[in-house]
């Protein structure tokens, strides 16, 4: 029998939890919008003889993030300034849960490990909006599924 795509087949992107953890600080993301994580390849394609299709080999990897949340804390715009201040770079880790109580797949757990942020808003004022928000970026050196 054909299997049909169902409501447990599917996560809504609401029912989740974002944790950070700066300097041993743990903080509740609960002011973010969305987040995304991924590992981009750099990869490397190699000619052969006798075919015209090449071969792509895979060389090295980066893992980066980006954010979107409302603006709440100051401890992105702490690490930036430190930076700024010392140049000496703050690493921290997000812990990311999918928990969607509807979806047949379970818990899903993710931790980004030893983020550093490649820049980011520091301040804003904006009269056209009720509610501000702002975004940050970086990359991860490593991940750990729990």
């Amino acid at each position: 029998m054909d299997k049909f795509l169902e409501r447990g087949d599917l996560i809504n992107g609401r029912f989740g939890e974002a944790v950070v953890v700066i300097d041993g600080n743990r903080e509740s993301m609960f002011y973010l919008k969305n987040i995304t994580a991924k590992i981009d390849i750099d990869r490397e394609t190699i000619p052969r003889l006798g075919t015209p299709i090449d071969l792509s080999v895979g060389g090295s990897a980066k893992g980066t993030f980006t954010a979107t949340m409302y603006a709440h804390t100051k401890a992105f715009r702490e690490v930036l300034t430190k930076y700024m201040k010392t140049r000496k770079e703050t690493s921290f880790d997000i812990f990311l849960t999918q928990n969607d109580p509807n979806f047949e797949g379970g818990e899903d757990r993710l931790i980004l490990k030893r983020c550093y942020l490649d820049g980011g808003e520091i301040f804003k004022l904006d009269i056209e909006n009720s509610h501000l928000e702002q975004e940050i970026e970086g990359t991860f050196e490593d991940i750990e599924e729990r």
